[in-house]
This record gives structure tokens, sequence and C-alpha cells, in this order.
């Protein structure tokens, strides 16, 4: 429920066109972990993992090569940063190419942005983004924000 009005979310518009109800469109997203956390699920507190093609700006094409290339980064920023399942962590395609590493304001607040963007490409994060995942260049770090990369023209 916290979502279902937002323009952003392209399939809960989606669903509402085709009649689709969900039992949980009529609570919260603290609701359903509280939930889970009663009923001991270990995934109680784990971060949201939308479908890729949530990565994807608008206007970029949902193609095999983008959606494999966003799921290889997101594996390897989580690998040489040590992210755990807790922490929100998305490489948003955008367009143009330009690949973008959102990480939880936590992460970022704790050390200088600039200074992950030089951790990752210490490790080679942008040579791999270009050479091979396809991505057409390395555009930095900034804070994660649910929906950044599908917001709708004004």
């Amino acid at each position: 429920a916290d979502d279902t009005r937002d323009p952003t979310r392209l399939g809960l518009q989606a669903a509402s066109n085709f009649s689709v109800h969900s039992p949980l469109d009529q609570i919260t997203k603290d609701q359903v972990r509280q939930a889970a956390k009663y009923l001991g699920l270990s995934n109680w507190n784990a971060a949201a993992s939308p479908c890729l093609r949530s990565r994807l700006a608008m206007g970029v094409m949902a193609m095999e090569e983008h959606l494999r290339a966003v799921e290889f980064a997101e594996a390897f920023v989580r690998e040489v940063l040590e992210l755990d399942e807790t922490i929100n962590a998305r490489v948003r395609m955008l367009s143009g190419g330009k690949a973008m590493v959102e990480l939880d304001n936590s992460i970022i607040e704790s050390v200088e942005d600039y200074d992950l963007a030089t951790k990752l490409n210490d490790h080679g994060f942008g040579d791999k983004c270009i050479n091979e995942w396809g991505f057409k260049k390395f555009g930095g770090v900034r804070g994660f924000k649910t929906g950044s990369v599908a917001a709708l023209p004004k």
C-alpha cells in the first residue's frame, strides 16, 4: 500500500489495468516485514530486490544484454564493498549506457562517495563496465532512491 499510487511503478499500473489483485496491497511494507519477522523468516529485513528492469532508465530498452550488465555490475559492487542483503545497492543503466551505482545513504555517509567510486575503480569496476558488461561509461556513486530512473517527464 506504500506505493500503490506511485506513478513510476509501472508494474502496479499494468496489474491494475488487467484487474490483478494482491493480498498484500492493503498493508504497508513495514507491516509485511513485521509479519515476516514474527514468522521467523530469515530475510525479514532484507533490502527490496525488484526486477532488473527497474534498474534501466525510462527509454533504455529492456534487452538481455542490458539486464545482464546490471546483474553482473550489482554482484561486483556487493562483493567489492562487502554489502550484505540488508543494504540497498543498485546499478542503474542511464541513458547513453552510463552505469550509476546507488547505495543506501548510510553507506555513503560513512565514507566519501568519491572514495567508494575510487575503491570500485581500483578493483576494475569502470573497466569491466565498458569492456565486459556493455555499459558506455561509469558515472559514479550516489544515494539510493526508489524509482530514481523511472521518473515520468514533467
